[in-house]
């Protein structure tokens, strides 16, 4: 429980980081508006706010204006948007680049990467609109090579382990660090303990060693004894969302029957946000409400299936980003 207090909490996390010299961008912490009002003056208002708390992937607001900053800070502080979650927030430097994910896996002392993706959190094309919980991702990250890869083992994952078990919170099971390619370098955005959504949809699809022989030798401390290998693939996920998300949205809406995708080989539909009502038929029962994932040679080989599957599932009262993996 203490180890995951590096999801739990985004202030927790910044302190960590700053006090292992692990890359991240300046922030200040706040649990008054009017240090925030301050701080937001200092950075004229481009910058992130970020309840310190889980908020189901709606707690960060990329502003723009000082007036977008103040309004994103009063929701949290002051109008109980996020309740506890929300009662100290940070505000950040808000860096550039792209933005890529991480998995590696931990049994306290050794680390091994496990794979890596890249995730579309904007809700609409392009990048645009507000934060959700992720759109889509493709794995492996396009923006990703062994290099980069060996600079993040060395500069964030492997500090990040030595550290915890330097502060007695030894950290064990999956560590996914969001990443920002920086002009400086790799930086961190956000660690989650546990597997991402939905870049999970992505990474195990291509996970060629037995996910289960990972996590026994995760749990009988035996990581150094194991080599995790993945198919020379690519995997891309499309989410198809409730009308209205990460906003308000209606749920109990009738959703085509997908039956008939159950024998494809290269294609799986992940279920999110749905249930059955009394007659079995399948409806909504959330914002994000089905990924679709499709595995391919290429990204064009994947981009074509995902989005052919959703265009033939055909569901009126859901929308989805069609840039997803468009490179």
């Amino acid at each position: 429980a203490k180890a995951a207090q590096l999801e739990g909490s985004k202030i927790f996390s910044r302190h960590f980081c700053k006090k292992y010299n692990i890359p991240q961008p300046n922030f200040t912490y706040c649990d008054d508006i009017e240090t925030a009002k301050h701080q937001i003056e200092l950075l004229n208002g481009y910058c992130v706010v970020k309840a310190d708390g889980l908020a189901a992937g709606k707690g960060v607001v990329v502003c723009d204006t000082v007036e977008e900053s103040i309004d994103a800070s009063t929701q949290m502080l002051e109008n109980n948007k996020f309740g506890d979650a929300g009662k100290s927030i940070l505000i950040e430097e808000r860096i550039t680049g792209i933005e890529a994910s991480i998995f590696a896996v931990s049994d306290g002392d050794a680390a091994i990467i496990l794979g890596t993706a890249q995730d579309h959190k904007r809700a609409y094309d392009n990048d645009e609109g507000p934060n959700t919980g992720g759109m889509g991702a493709i794995s492996p990250a396009p923006a990703l090579n062994n290099d980069l890869n060996q600079e993040i083992f060395n500069k964030i994952i492997r500090p990040t382990i030595n550290g915890m078990k330097s502060d007695g919170m030894a950290y064990e099971g999956i560590l996914y660090a969001g990443i920002m390619l920086t002009d400086n370098g790799p930086k961190v955005i956000e660690f989650n303990c546990r597997f991402g959504d939905p870049e999970t949809q992505v990474v195990l699809p291509r996970l060629k060693t037995d996910l289960v022989e990972i996590v026994k030798n995760t749990v009988d401390k035996n990581l150094n004894g194991i080599k995790i290998n993945l198919f020379d693939n690519t995997a891309i996920t499309v989410v198809l969302a409730s009308q209205g998300y990460p906003g308000d949205f209606k749920k109990g809406s009738e959703l085509p029957s997908l039956s008939k995708y159950d024998q494809e080989e290269n294609i799986s539909i992940f279920h999110s946000g749905t249930t059955e009502n009394n007659e079995k038929k399948l409806i909504s029962n959330g914002g994000r409400v089905l990924s679709v994932t499709a595995i391919g040679q290429n990204v064009k080989e994947c981009r074509y299936k995902a989005y052919e599957t959703i265009e033939d599932i055909n569901w009126k009262n859901g929308f989805y980003r069609k840039d997803i993996g468009k490179l």
